[in-house]
């Protein structure tokens, strides 16, 4: 078997963008997230037309997670920390795992949420592309973003 023409072909995940649902009394932004689709305004509006995850309205079955489907990411698992999260360390952060997005997808990963393989994460800070410069020709990931499991 030869394994340099073997293609990378990533899995499909879920993500959930947050959307900024107002302020509250102290003037502090207000965040949600739910079933969102790209170039959502984030009104009030916006958010209680959503039925999270379209789940009641029996447009996506119920096996499958609320949000937008995003095929073709590479899903690395992280065994190292991002800093690290020990007594020594008390405000460094945890990575779980390394998700490689797919040029085509164009939104911000700040504070959203990714479900892979069954498990919701959170985005850690805020990702950034690559420049073409910086990758192999033909590469068809440009975004990477570090994840921290959520349970929130």
């Amino acid at each position: 078997m030869n394994l340099s023409a073997t293609p990378i072909v990533g899995e499909t995940v879920w993500v959930r963008l947050r959307i900024l649902v107002g302020h509250d009394r102290l003037g502090d932004e207000v965040w949600s997230y739910g079933d969102e689709t790209p170039g959502q305004n984030g009104t009030w509006g916006g958010l209680l037309g959503m039925t999270w995850g379209n789940v009641l309205s029996g447009e996506v079955p119920e096996t499958e997670p609320a949000g937008m489907r995003v095929e073709n990411v590479l899903v690395n698992p992280s065994t190292t920390t991002y800093d690290r999260t020990d007594d020594g360390h008390p405000n460094a952060m945890k990575c779980d795992l390394t998700l490689h997005f797919p040029r085509g997808f164009d939104e911000d990963l700040r504070g959203a949420r990714v479900t892979v393989r069954g498990t919701e994460y959170e985005v850690i800070g805020s990702p950034q592309r690559y420049t073409d410069a910086n990758l192999p020709p033909g590469c068809p990931w440009n975004l990477t973003a570090k994840v921290v499991r959520f349970d929130g």
